[in-house]
């Protein structure tokens, strides 16, 4: 195949230019200290100012500073040293009784992919400093012609917990573990549909060779998401999880509280502190107080209102705000295959029945930016050329009419479970009385909200982390996807889709994702009205973060292993 641009990612961090596509070991920490942080959109909301700081890896694989005088969260000057050692104390929502080790089905509670990301590795990465995908466990990904075989070639420094070397029938277990329906994992549905498990072939001991049932035309973007942490051969039993990621387990209780040690053979270099322990606190206040009270050093999506306000107390705040940008959102669901919304003017009349401006300045007070009922603005296959999608009431009461739906009186399903949340469902109450329609409000605890009745609720809301658009929209409208939070089943949807996911010329596919994406528009349940940045709060003794344009979650995604205490 010739060089093509969709597989710039691939590559290691010397050859982000895609001039190259010869597969090299990286890791997370040399490509982080390739130079690449001043292209990047970085945002630090630090406690030295009110206005964003820019922040990157250059010079070393734990700075912090664009340039002279930046600083880390916790006030240390940029050409400081890290130091070793000390526990480092998170808290999060949390899953309560739901929550798992198990990182196939660690998909939900946030607090369950930060243990994922500790423990875990992929065979490659989440999305970087330019929006790409790096290699993690595989050095490289190779497709055959027409996308039917992926040539998957190992890194051969990699060992699990215990001590065993990482290699070809690792990979050929999880894979076969991913497809078997038993496990309940949530990425069978690759398995099921393009993954040709049962012809998986191991060429050597770092070597896999994997078949397609249908076309892939960009494997990386379909592995580039949490629930797919590589699982040891034989693992049946994830009460004692063994992985290749930065952190070993040391205990856990469901639902309080999880103690991870250093890896300190990790293949992408030993983490900078002793120990990382993940409480799960749900409420926002009790989390916020128990950082303000010294009992934690980083609380877990901040509301956007707590955050803004200490901003604003620049040097005198008492904690560091940390903001990573990127395309993650919560969006509003409306279920298509429930009436109302199985009436496509329904469905219509409330997108049309949204303010976004207004979504954005009063619910995220500033953070994020305005989204077009779109997933994934500013990655790969987006189309920016689709018309912004603006509030037209009158257009919204005269669909409603003709559906038969004036007056119309329904409920929303609504949390906590991320920073602005409720008020969004709130605000779209206030802006549909225009249209003549009444919503009410049914609140679900912060901790359940995912495990008793999404996808399917009628209407509701999902937060979802900056994800690869094939991965996206694969996992929401492809057959026996897991995250159909729309529970939209049109069979040409999904074949239009597997055409797209399919296209190896690089042409052809810029048009089929975009008219895709315009299918999505005219017809979804999705109302993507803002993106909904990770904003989290930190200790001043905290340090090494790297808050990014592109990362999938909270503190930096996840990047612990980074971070050192002061």
């Amino acid at each position: 195949m010739q060089p093509d641009a969709r597989f710039e990612g691939y590559a290691p961090a010397t050859d982000v230019a895609g001039t190259s596509r010869t597969p090299t070991p990286v890791s997370r920490r040399n490509f982080l200290a390739a130079g690449l942080g001043g292209a990047a959109t970085l945002m630090l909301a630090a406690c030295g100012g009110t206005n964003p700081t820019p922040e990157s890896s250059v010079g070393g694989a734990h700075t912090n500073a664009a340039g002279s005088g930046s600083r880390s969260p916790g006030g240390a000057a940029a050409s400081a040293t890290p130091t070793s050692g000390g526990t480092l104390r998170i808290a999060f929502v949390g899953g309560g009784n739901a929550e798992t080790l198990n990182p196939t089905i660690a998909s939900l509670a946030d607090i369950d992919i930060c243990r994922s990301y500790q423990l875990f590795d992929g065979l490659v990465s989440k999305l970087t400093l330019d929006g790409k995908i790096q290699m993690a466990l595989a050095e490289s990904l190779e497709p055959n012609t027409d996308g039917t075989l992926w040539t998957i070639k190992l890194r051969k420094d990699v060992v699990w917990h215990d001590g065993s070397p990482f290699g070809a029938d690792d990979v050929i277990y999880w894979l076969n573990f991913l497809n078997d329906v038993k496990n309940g994992c949530d990425n069978n549905f690759m398995c099921q549909l393009f993954f040709d498990v049962k012809n998986v072939k191991k060429v050597d001991a770092a070597t896999v060779q994997l078949p397609m049932m249908l076309p892939v035309a960009d494997l990386a973007s379909l592995l580039a998401f949490e629930s797919y942490g590589v699982i040891k051969n034989g693992t049946k039993d994830f009460s004692h999880p063994v992985g290749t990621g930065p952190f070993k387990f040391t205990s856990w209780t469901p639902g309080q509280q999880s103690v991870f040690s250093a890896n300190k053979n990790y293949w992408g270099g030993a983490p900078h502190i002793d120990t990382l322990q993940l409480t799960s606190i749900p409420d926002d206040t009790a989390r916020l107080n128990a950082l303000l009270g010294g009992q934690i050093d980083g609380a877990a999506t901040l509301p956007y209102a707590q955050a803004k306000a200490y901003q604003g107390k620049g040097e005198n705040s008492p904690i560091a705000v940390l903001v990573s940008n990127g395309s993650s959102q919560t969006y509003f669901t409306l279920g298509m295959s429930q009436a109302p919304f199985n009436d496509p003017r329904v469905v219509e009349a409330f997108k049309l029945m949204v303010d976004r401006e207004q979504m954005l300045s009063q619910v995220n007070v500033g953070f994020g930016e305005i989204l077009n009922d779109l997933w994934g603005k500013g990655l790969d296959y987006y189309d920016t050329s689709i018309p912004q999608r603006t509030q037209d009431i009158d257009k919204a009461k005269s669909l409603l009419k003709q559906a038969g739906h004036e007056g119309l009186t329904t409920t929303i399903t609504t949390s906590t479970e991320k920073s602005g949340q409720i008020q969004a469902a709130t605000l779209l109450a206030q802006q549909a009385k225009a249209a003549g329609v009444t919503i009410n409000l049914r609140q679900v605890p912060a901790d359940t909200y995912y495990s008793t009745g999404w996808p399917n609720y009628p209407f509701g809301q999902t937060s979802y982390e900056t994800a690869p658009i094939p991965y996206f929209y694969a996992a929401a409208l492809l057959p026996g996807g897991p995250f159909n939070d729309i529970q939209w089943t049109d069979p040409a949807v999904a074949n239009q889709l597997k055409d797209a996911l399919g296209e190896m010329d690089p042409s052809k596919s810029k048009d089929k994702w975009s008219a895709m994406q315009q299918t999505i528009w005219d017809k979804s349940g999705w109302i993507c009205w803002g993106s909904s940045p990770w904003v989290d709060g930190l200790s001043k003794k905290v340090h090494g973060t790297t808050p990014v344009r592109w990362q999938l979650a909270s503190f930096g995604g996840y990047d612990f292993s980074n971070y050192w205490l002061s």
